[in-house]
This record gives structure tokens, C-alpha cells and sequence, in this order.
């Protein structure tokens, strides 16, 4: 279980290699509960039981299949940290209000830096802005994976 990069403690890494697979999984993740809900209005019936059998199997081990947080040791300066990070977060929760309101991520217009289901289909990683109704993975505003603990 535990990545190259996790087993090194992150030496000379800025990001962990769980970080980078969030989007990509979170995609596939989408596309398999899109072919569910869409299925249900008419598709393959072989295809669509074994797409609900798979998404039984996610729903079942949820967090250990898309762990919201996980803990990160880095070296800084000679010095080792322990950091609890966002990994999934509520994302999956959200990719599910996502499928099934046909919207996509906004930011809420109140400024209290949480985000609904609505407005644009785009969600962008490794971006530093979040503008109109752009949401982007790694933003400084609204940051996903974003360190807990220990701000240096």
C-alpha cells in the first residue's frame, strides 16, 4: 500500500504521489457512477449490474478505497514532519451531487470558501487560482489537499 515516495519520506518532493492520482481516480470514479445513474434510464443490463456491483464494492470500503485524509512525513531543514493532508476529502460526495445534478463545482458566492454543485463542468488540477466559476485542484484560495498541522 504504501507508494515509493511515502516509503522515501518525501525527500526533495513537494507533492506525494497520492496527491497526483486524486483527480485522474476521481475521473474514473465519475465516469463509473455516470454510466450507473445514466444506465438506469434505459442501458446494457449485463453492463450496468456489473457497474452496480463495482460501485457496491467502492460504497462498502469507501474510505479505504478514496482515504479522505492521510498522514505525509517530510524531511525540512534536517527535520521531520508529520502532516495530516486532505487526500479525497468530501470530493467523492460531491462527484456523486455532481452525476446526478447534471452540474458542475462554483464557488459559493458568500466567500465562506466552501463550494456547491452547481455552475461550470471544470474542475482543473495544479492550478494556482480559483476564478468565476473555475474551480481548480491546488488552488490557493480553495485548496484541496491542503496541509492541516504545520505551516512553515
Amino acid at each position: 500500500e504504501e507508494l515509493t515516495c511515502c516509503r522515501l519520506e518525501h525527500k526533495g518532493m513537494s507533492v506525494c504521489d497520492r496527491q497526483c492520482l486524486v483527480i485522474p481516480l476521481l475521473g474514473l470514479f465519475g465516469e463509473l457512477y455516470r454510466a450507473s445513474v445514466e444506465g438506469g434510464k434505459g442501458g446494457n443490463i449485463a453492463a450496468l449490474s456489473s457497474v452496480e456491483a463495482f460501485l457496491t464494492e467502492i460504497e462498502m470500503h469507501q474510505d479505504s478505497v478514496f482515504p479522505p485524509t492521510f498522514s505525509r512525513t517530510t524531511w525540512r531543514k534536517n527535520k521531520q514532519f508529520v502532516e495530516e493532508i486532505v487526500l479525497f476529502g468530501d470530493l467523492i460526495d460531491r462527484m456523486k451531487a455532481r452525476v446526478k445534478g447534471g452540474g458542475g463545482f462554483a464557488i459559493d458566492d458568500d466567500n465562506t470558501n466552501t463550494m456547491t454543485t452547481i455552475g461550470s463542468d471544470y474542475v482543473r488540477h495544479g492550478a494556482d487560482l480559483v476564478r468565476n466559476d473555475l474551480v481548480r485542484h491546488g488552488a490557493t484560495m480553495i485548496r484541496h489537499g491542503a496541509g492541516q498541522g504545520i505551516r512553515y
